[in-house]
């Protein structure tokens, strides 16, 4: 069992496939929405107490109390079905696995991170004529701390970090030449711009040298990969790389970064653009123009349940379609059941998986090729959308994730690509990358895209389920967070509540009455009717008295929501 930290729901899973053949039907929701109403049923019994007693009058110890109920319970995510997975991949992932004793999952969301950061740029999956999808991705793995995050994260960026070295060493003394000629060139147009401007040399031979200036190409050091990197600097490593990058991170703090870490502004463009291809286009005062015709990012996110809570739950991130655009794994914790000894992981299986990385990685194309489907995997593909897309609309099981599910069918599609090209690239190898045709997508590989495809689908439901399902829910948790936080005592009015909150959230007192109905009901507070209560002669108004059994301000005896 694991739990996305005090915003997860329960979430009925069946897993109703074999591993021969792969189901395309998928569960309508209706166990899910049944638990969920047997869950909020449950609540109703006890919710806090209305009193109707002088204030000041009312005991508030702990023996007074029922304990709350957290706004969380336990949550079973399916594991990743590995034996969707071409051979390479598959060996690899599960040889990691087990020598770091991680869930599965882990390591097969990082093969397919690896391998759309390989192939990224390359190649065009066309689902339709007219709809054609690009093979990079944004893939995160949500895990606690002591997950052995960055052991994952290191042993699939290795291939990609060795390669662009490699590179950089052989090509190092034209990467040199080439700084050395522009800088030369520079400075023979500023001696030519004095010697204009004494009579000395004429226009025609400046312009002369700033065409040649023009013309020089830039030979630079091969960027593959980067770690947290700001916006602006995620642009030039685009502008520089073919329009090409891929950003591999233990700790998500890239987050923290498009949020204003250090500039104070939002700035999610890039991320938003070279998810799909769109060009990108960036002026800046004295720097030269970047343009980046087709930009494709590749990222492979490994974060904490407090980083996804506030990731789904920014309204910005939200409702500009960032959040939309990752595939989320949530896989189950393995901590408390891992051995300390470890079959390493096998030289062959190693070998095999990086000559696959070597091998795309050295795919170059002028031209993306392009992947179509043929009249099997046309098929499935098209079932796979008319199911799922009545569960979008309204009433239905993902009306409230459609942002993400709608999403869903077009990363299908470009995990179909990746299996493909994988398979291609590993048994074929220079006769596959040089076939001048377009390659098909067969019905096996489109099943294993689905499958996959539904085992995202499972994740993203708890991430979206327990954490933004519910406005006033999502708003409660943040009030009952500030009233820990700012730790107030006594008998409080719902304006001196208001007051540890105010902001966007919450502009006037009213607006956070939902939310203290809600702690109420889940007994974290309990309210103190004013009526008929004076004081001063005026009514007292209604008060709020905390739980004690939660609100002692000790960690250490605190259950979280």
């Amino acid at each position: 069992m694991n739990q996305l930290g005090e915003d997860a729901i329960m979430l009925d899973w069946k897993n109703d496939t074999t591993e021969n053949e792969p189901s395309l039907s998928e569960e309508n929701g209706s166990s899910q929405n049944e638990s969920t109403k047997d869950f909020h049923d449950n609540i109703v019994p006890n919710k806090g107490i209305v009193v109707n007693a002088n204030f000041g009058e009312t005991a508030n110890t702990p023996e007074d109390w029922q304990d709350p109920i957290p706004f969380e319970t336990n949550t079973t995510t399916p594991p990743f079905p590995i034996y969707c997975l071409p051979t390479p991949l598959r060996d690899f992932a599960q040889a990691v696995s087990e020598h770091t004793q991680t869930p599965i999952d882990m390591a097969a969301v990082a093969a397919l991170g690896t391998m759309s950061a390989c192939l990224q740029g390359k190649y065009l999956i066309q689902g339709k004529i007219g709809h054609t999808e690009p093979l990079n991705g944004y893939y995160t793995l949500i895990a606690k701390p002591g997950e052995r995050k960055s052991a994952i994260c290191a042993a699939f960026e290795e291939p990609i970090k060795a390669y662009e070295k490699r590179k950089n060493e052989t090509f190092a003394l034209e990467i040199a030449q080439s700084s050395n000629i522009r800088q030369v060139l520079e400075k023979e147009m500023e001696a030519l711009k004095n010697a204009v401007a004494k009579g000395k040399k004429s226009y025609a031979d400046m312009e002369e040298k700033q065409a040649e200036l023009n013309k020089h190409q830039d030979i630079k050091p091969l960027r593959l990969i980067c770690g947290d990197a700001t916006p602006e600097a995620l642009t030039s490593l685009l502008a520089d790389n073919s329009g090409r990058m891929a950003m591999f991170s233990a700790e998500g703090g890239i987050f923290d970064v498009l949020k204003g870490l250090y500039s104070q502004v939002t700035n999610i463009d890039t991320f938003l653009k070279a998810h799909c291809g769109d060009s990108i286009r960036v002026d800046r005062k004295g720097r030269p123009a970047e343009f980046i015709e087709r930009p494709c990012l590749t990222t492979l996110l490994f974060i904490q349940p407090d980083v996804m809570r506030e990731l789904v739950s920014n309204e910005t991130f939200r409702g500009r379609g960032l959040v939309a655009r990752f595939m989320y794994s949530f896989p189950q914790s393995t901590v408390g059941n891992r051995r300390y000894k470890t079959k390493p992981i096998p030289i062959e299986v190693k070998d095999v998986f990086t000559k696959l990385c070597e091998n795309m990685l050295d795919i170059n194309k002028k031209e993306a090729g392009l992947l179509v489907l043929n009249e099997y995997s046309e098929a499935l593909s098209e079932r796979f959308y008319n199911e799922l897309e009545p569960r979008l609309g309204k009433d239905g099981d993902l009306e409230h994730m459609a942002d993400w599910a709608g999403k869903l069918h077009g990363f299908v599609l470009r995990i179909a690509g990746l299996i493909q090209v994988v398979h291609g690239v590993w048994s074929e190898e220079d006769d596959f990358t040089d076939f001048p045709f377009e390659i098909i997508i067969t019905e096996e590989t489109m099943r294993y895209a689905i499958e996959i495809g539904k085992y995202f689908l499972a994740h993203a439901q708890v991430c979206y389920d327990g954490i933004g399902a519910d406005e006033n829910t999502e708003k409660a948790k943040f009030l009952l967070n500030q009233i820990e936080k700012k730790q107030p005592t006594g008998e409080l009015r719902p304006s001196d509540i208001w007051q540890l909150c105010k902001g966007k959230k919450f502009k006037k007192v009213s607006d956070i009455q939902p939310c203290l109905e809600l702690l109420s009901d889940f007994g974290y507070i309990k309210l103190l009717s004013g009526m008929g209560v004076y004081e001063g002669g005026r009514p007292k108004g209604d008060r709020y008295i905390l739980n004690p059994k939660y609100f002692t301000y000790e960690k250490t005896s605190t259950t979280k929501p």
